[in-house]
């Protein structure tokens, strides 16, 4: 079946989001760029150092590719729009360890899979192209080896996991093949970006069998420890779908196969705004997307995603307008069963269990202490920094 991009935004109250996703979608983002690898010979690569440790550093952290006289070079740069990262910083030439290898940069690869996704594997596209890989190592830079989903997406894009170096001291190698960026976020993609995620889904899906029919799918973030200390009211949410026959399933207890699987099995598909509707980006079919909006924030990234693959979605408005959150990641959000949704519910034959009144007073009583802690917080920040600083002047 022929994906089709539909939008529906019927059941979303805010103009900012509705015509910043029109807007969006009248640009056409697929340009046709010819991809290069530039090769550095007897280059260096500088370890990862966050934007914590340097006020001055790219907001994405430094570390990168040198050429042999010790100069950055750009093209191992990274640059998301918002997101940036690579930049050399002082360090000390003894410390260099010499690797007789050649090394493919991959980049940095940080801890959070939206942003792995949206931003660190678009150097990848190398592993389609014609590029002999036998003797060639993959290089990154990062703060923790590689593992979970993050290796499992490696793995299933024909990578060798032994042959994955994490540089945590500047090492310096024979030859560093840097392959540019093959998209950048919200602003352009090519055929090449695209490719890596059928790439690793075909390879999913021929590994991957689980002994389920439902094609209707719940992605929770109930059992999400970071979620719980943010997001609330999403029992309602999942009480809701589970009562009408939606399959409820914790994406923190599913490998990244059986994740794909699932998603290339459904019909339909519905989860809180954030980290997980972005995992439509490995849909090979058209799918029923339900996208509950837990703030009144245009998400860009996953408007650039189901511009990719030119799927449909369902947004639905389920937060409080009293209390929205910063972005899309920070809170706390409080989430009600709003008009939206019940006008969703009527409109698609689904019941309101009556039981759902049982969960907002606690959910209530909870947002506002995490609100009110927030606000605490916000407060107290600029007189930390500056006490700090103030510190390490005479330090």
């Amino acid at each position: 079946m022929k994906k089709e991009l539909k939008i529906n935004l019927d059941y979303v109250n805010s103009k900012e989001i509705i015509n910043e996703t029109h807007a969006y979608l009248m640009n056409n983002h697929l340009i046709n760029k010819k991809l290069e690898i530039r090769l550095i010979e007897n280059g260096i690569i500088l370890p990862y150092k966050s934007s914590n440790e340097n006020k001055d550093f790219p907001n994405g952290g430094c570390g990168g590719v040198l050429n042999d006289v010790l100069e950055f070079v750009n093209e191992s740069a990274y640059d998301g729009g918002w997101l940036k990262q690579g930049a050399i910083y002082n360090f000390n030439k003894r410390d260099i360890i010499n690797e007789k290898k050649d090394v493919i940069y991959i980049g940095h690869i940080g801890q959070h899979f939206g942003h792995f996704l949206i931003d660190q594997v678009s150097r990848l596209w190398f592993v389609n192209s014609d590029i002999n890989l036998n003797d060639i190592y993959i290089a990154y830079i990062a703060d923790n080896d590689i593992s979970g989903n993050f290796l499992e997406f490696l793995k299933l894009l024909g990578i060798k996991i032994e042959k994955c170096i994490r540089v945590n001291k500047p090492m310096r190698f024979n030859r560093i093949y840097i392959p540019d960026q093959s998209a950048k976020p919200g602003e352009w993609y090519t055929n090449e970006f695209k490719n890596i995620f059928k790439t690793v889904t075909k390879n999913a899906l021929k590994n991957t069998n689980i002994s389920s029919n439902n094609k209707k799918i719940y992605f929770t973030r109930t059992h999400f420890n970071i979620a719980c200390k943010k997001e609330i009211g999403e029992n309602i949410y999942e009480d809701i779908f589970k009562k009408n026959g939606y399959e409820i399933l914790i994406p923190e207890k599913l490998s990244l196969s059986e994740m794909i699987y699932y998603i290339n099995t459904s019909e339909t598909i519905v989860c809180i705004n954030g980290t997980i509707p972005l995992n439509i980006i490995f849909a090979l079919h058209p799918i029923n997307l339900i996208v509950l909006n837990k703030t009144e924030i245009f998400h860009k990234n996953l408007m650039y995603f189901i511009d990719i693959i030119k799927n449909s979605i369902t947004y639905i408005d389920i937060y409080s307008p009293k209390y929205k959150g910063k972005n899309i990641g920070v809170g706390p959000f409080l989430m009600t069963l709003t008009d939206n949704m019940k006008k969703y519910c009527e409109n698609e034959k689904l019941f309101i269990p009556n039981n759902i009144k049982k969960y907002e007073l606690k959910n209530r009583i909870t947002f506002m202490f995490l609100y009110i802690r927030r606000k605490i917080r916000d407060y107290l920040h600029p007189i930390r920094k500056k006490i700090k600083l103030i510190l390490s002047k005479y330090s």
